[in-house]
């Protein structure tokens, strides 16, 4: 059969090819040929390779995107209009009513008369050792606010996952099945309606028709 380093593993081609390759290295086993039995050891070595390969570059990749995320989230805020005090000491809008001395006071400890580059730092710094900062609106820590609310969102975003799989998974095998076929154009009308109604709408019109 065709050696696996030659072509890495993309579309059902080379999925019944690994399928053969699985069968024949088990037909090996079983005989015990030594040199078929090298070969195959060698064949699943390259597939290991293979996939250690995809594993590493899929990490890299996760650690670049949430390194990516976090610049540009700190860096929208800081290119934003205004002060990030102001919201809070503001005379119009703000909870606190604060002298310029005390506003300095509050932007120094908070680390904003520092540069850009040695604020984005220090917040990374916090944010790795768990210290997410205070709330100034409910004057509580932001890590026990999480920690409170966090297991909701989790039951939430699951129960969404179990819900998506369950209607996504036979719509899609049936589609599958009776392809170009009236059913067919049907679900797609109704998936592709449903993905356009925004998720926000759709969970107000679901809590009022059925409370």
């Amino acid at each position: 059969g065709p050696s696996l380093t030659a072509s890495r593993p993309s579309g059902w081609t080379n999925n019944l090819r690994f399928l053969i390759d699985d069968l024949r290295i088990s037909i090996v086993d079983h005989v015990g040929c030594p040199w078929a039995r090298k070969s195959s050891i060698k064949n699943r070595q390259s597939k290991i390779k293979i996939m250690a390969q995809y594993l590493i570059r899929r990490l890299l990749l996760s650690i670049l995107t949430i390194f990516g995320v976090t610049l540009v989230i700190f860096v929208a805020m800081r290119v934003l209009p205004g002060d990030p005090l102001a919201m809070i000491y503001g005379e119009a809008t703000g909870i606190y009513v604060l002298s310029e001395e005390e506003v300095n006071a509050a932007r120094a400890s908070l680390g904003l008369d520092k540069p850009l580059y040695r604020q984005y730092l220090s917040w990374m710094a916090d944010v790795f050792r768990g210290d997410l900062g205070h709330s100034f609106w409910v004057d509580t820590p932001i890590r026990d606010t999480i920690l409170r609310r966090g297991p909701i969102t989790a039951q939430i975003a699951l129960l969404s996952i179990l819900f998506s799989w369950v209607i996504g998974v036979p719509v899609g095998v049936i589609s599958a099945l009776q392809r170009e076929s009236t059913l067919d154009y049907v679900l797609r009308f109704l998936v592709t309606l449903f993905m356009a109604i925004p998720s926000f709408w759709l969970g107000l019109a679901m809590i009022l028709f059925t409370v």
